[in-house]
């Protein structure tokens, strides 16, 4: 029994903050998953700037983006806040083949393809590790990807992958394949039949309440549930697309575990946060609003919930949403990369 069983088994509604906080910082990282889901106070905590850098300090936590560009050669880089790119920290190069990087999952495994012949395997660049696994449908073109831990020990993952048929007169129909860890086998679910909708973003999807989210062109949420391997659209919040309002940017990102929506309105100077409070019931509150702000490029992600992150030309740009303050990460090899995502891991063994 661990930590969080205990807990709850002796019907705790609280721990006194100072022990909370020492306690939850000592945890794994598949720990504090799960502790974040005991209490909206603990879930709060733990997404606190000042828990986050002592508990990856504790634990020896690699947190930052990963980025991946592919260019007249392939390049991966990692960046985190206050430190140069460090190409050589975190990368590839113990597979047999040269991969893309396909998608990223929470406790650091990520997921490639060989760039020529087309193997796939799952890997934890933290640690060296890697395996192949079995291809998927090759004859279908992967559209969009992504990938989720479930548990550490054992481990269990799940790999999705979204594609569609090289024959265009087939319509609008997506093709879903889900690799499950446990198996060792693709399965391939019922198609998906898009009505006119699809996938926009390119960026990686956020993971939130047991589903992956990304945009559509129809102004709508994709999700797709990886515990009933069900898919539906989720309504944007109610003129969150003002069309009174000029050049405006948006990007799906995830705050304090919850899925949430970035709006920039370039020609009023002002973002805000949008959380969706209560996933059941779909439900979307502005949790914040920050004017003045002078973003000049895309936000692409929260690195904690009071940092944003931008990605310019060559840089990654770290805002302070307290204090509109930034610091820059310099880098050299990320001209318009897409390919930007958040990573976080330890050093432990995980195959």
């Amino acid at each position: 029994m661990d930590s969080v069983e205990i807990i709850k088994s002796q019907h705790c509604p609280y721990l006194p903050q100072d022990p909370m906080f020492e306690i939850l910082t000592r945890v794994s990282l598949e720990t504090l998953e799960r502790c974040r889901l005991v209490s909206k106070e603990w879930n709060h905590v733990t997404y606190e700037p000042s828990f986050m850098k002592l508990y990856c300090k504790r634990n020896g936590i690699l947190s930052g983006f990963f980025i991946q560009c592919l260019g007249l050669k392939l390049y991966t880089a990692f960046a985190s806040q206050g430190n140069p790119f460090q190409d050589r920290s975190l990368s590839l190069d113990m597979l047999p083949v040269l991969a893309i990087v396909r998608a990223v999952s929470n406790q650091g495994l990520v997921y490639c393809e060989s760039l020529r012949s087309r193997f796939h395997y799952v890997c934890k660049p933290t640690t060296g590790e890697w395996v192949k696994i079995p291809n998927p449908k090759t004859r279908f073109t992967t559209y969009r990807n992504a990938m989720v831990v479930l548990h550490s020990r054992p481990l269990h993952y799940k790999v999705v992958r979204l594609s569609e048929p090289k024959d265009a007169s087939r319509g609008c129909t997506i093709i879903c394949e889900i690799f499950d860890s446990e198996k060792g086998a693709w399965k391939r679910l019922e198609n998906i039949k898009s009505s006119g909708f699809v996938l926009l973003s390119e960026a990686p999807p956020v993971f939130a309440s047991g589903a992956f989210h990304w945009f559509t062109f129809s102004q709508q949420i994709f999700a797709f549930d990886i515990n009933s391997e069900k898919w539906e659209l989720i309504d944007l919040p109610e003129n969150f697309t003002d069309e009174t309002t000029f050049y405006l940017k948006k990007a799906l990102v995830q705050y304090e575990g919850k899925l949430a929506l970035l709006r920039y309105a370039m020609d009023v100077d002002k973002v805000e946060i949008w959380v969706m409070e209560n996933y059941s019931r779909r439900t979307w509150k502005l949790a914040r609003e920050i004017v003045n702000s002078a973003y000049e490029d895309t936000i692409v992600h929260l690195y904690r919930s009071d940092v944003a992150v931008v990605i310019n030309y060559k840089d990654l740009v770290w805002y302070d949403l307290n204090n509109g303050t930034s610091t820059t990460t310099k880098g050299s090899h990320i001209f318009f990369s897409r390919n930007v995502y958040p990573f976080e891991s330890d050093y432990e063994p995980m195959f």
